[in-house]
């Protein structure tokens, strides 16, 4: 189907913001993903509050901001969240429409994790801080009043949430739901989507090489599968998987891709594929219907997973 004409219109705005490219500077990279962020920010959903807390991590002092919705039960489960922004950009500051929305929709405790960037903190930082929120959240769950965790990440946050679920299975930390938005699950791939829609919509295959390069030191990291989770050689036992692809989106077939290797090792895993959709799209819930349909369809997969 043709592109949604209403993320046609948002396209060209964003034209006048420079993507990420090999003549930018990074200030100028992470000031116009931080312009374009609030592009999205017409309206937001009503929550009771937000709380800012820092948790100590095993490297590092990681920034946290936790949503409380209007209808929060007495036993709430929570969302571990990880923003999108090729591991370079974004920040909860940039997610704060889309979490905010989360936790409205899903009626549970959203906790959005600002995690180290690059190129300052190389792989596998990112990972770590991922993986030290999650423990965190294990590891106080009585003191937050938590009845159940789930991970959920857009774009470079999908990897992590991904990556974080392999981690949480290994560790012994008990998941209900993954919930991938649109994910990089393979760094090292060649999909067609990858070269079909790797010009002019939003999310370019320069832009997608510049995040490789600033993310990883060394190029033969992108088979380790902390950076790759769909080079994992086990992934068994993992909680099940909600994923949610774009049809124009270059990471469409890394998504899809996921999604059948995790159903061939017995992984609950439903994907989701938005006709006319961009990468990126689910920030646009409070303007486009589909995104809307996709925010509230993660948002409800999450709920019946943390209050089964």
């Amino acid at each position: 189907m043709p592109i949604d004409p209403s993320l046609l219109k948002l396209l060209e705005a964003y034209k006048s913001l420079a993507l990420p490219s090999s003549t930018q500077s990074l200030e100028d990279v992470r000031r116009n993903f931080d312009q374009g962020s609030l592009l999205t920010f017409s309206y937001k959903a009503p929550i009771r509050e937000s709380r800012d807390v820092k948790v100590k991590g095993s490297q590092a002092e990681i920034p946290i901001r936790i949503y409380y919705p209007h209808n929060l039960p007495a036993d709430p489960g929570m969302v571990i969240y990880y923003h999108g922004g090729g591991f370079v950009f974004g920040n909860i500051q940039t997610h704060d429409n889309l979490c905010r929305a989360l936790a409205h929709y899903c009626g549970c405790l959203v906790a959005s994790v600002d995690y180290r960037l690059a190129p300052e903190h190389k792989f596998p930082a990112a990972v770590v801080d991922a993986f030290d929120s999650l423990k965190w959240a294990h590891e106080n769950s009585g003191r937050l009043g938590v009845r159940s965790l789930a991970v959920a990440g857009d774009s470079a946050g999908g990897n992590l949430a991904a990556v974080t679920a392999i981690m949480a299975r290994d560790n012994g930390i008990p998941l209900k739901q993954q919930a991938l938005i649109y994910p990089a699950t393979d760094l090292a791939s060649d999909n067609v989507s990858t070269w079909e829609f790797g010009e002019g919509l939003f999310l370019t295959l320069e832009a997608m090489n510049w995040f490789g390069r600033q993310y990883l030191s060394d190029p033969s990291q992108v088979f380790d599968y902390r950076a790759s989770p769909a080079r994992a050689e086990d992934l068994s036992r993992l909680a099940p998987a909600h994923i949610i692809t774009a049809e124009y989106d270059p990471l469409r077939d890394q998504g899809e891709v996921y999604a059948a290797r995790l159903r061939k090792f017995g992984v609950q895993a439903v994907n989701v594929r938005y006709g006319g959709q961009i990468h990126g799209f689910l920030s646009f819930w409070d303007v486009t219907p589909a995104a809307k349909q996709a925010l509230i369809a993660v948002a409800s997969s999450l709920k019946d997973a943390l209050y089964d």
